[in-house]
């Protein structure tokens, strides 16, 4: 992909403001995991799936 995918910079922007406020949003927390430390989306997924079951 050439581009930027939408959600790239929010996503870093509404973890960091969770974070700071210490508000648990899993999809978000799931999804920052995959882009930015590079974890297994297969993996974050499943334990996501687990979290919200």
């Amino acid at each position: 992909m050439n581009m930027i995918a939408e959600g790239y910079y929010a996503v870093k922007c509404v973890y960091e403001i969770n974070k700071k406020y210490k508000v648990d949003m899993p999809i978000t927390n799931a999804v920052y995991n995959i882009i930015y430390d590079n974890k297994d989306s297969r993996r974050e997924m499943s334990l996501l799936s687990e979290k919200l079951s």
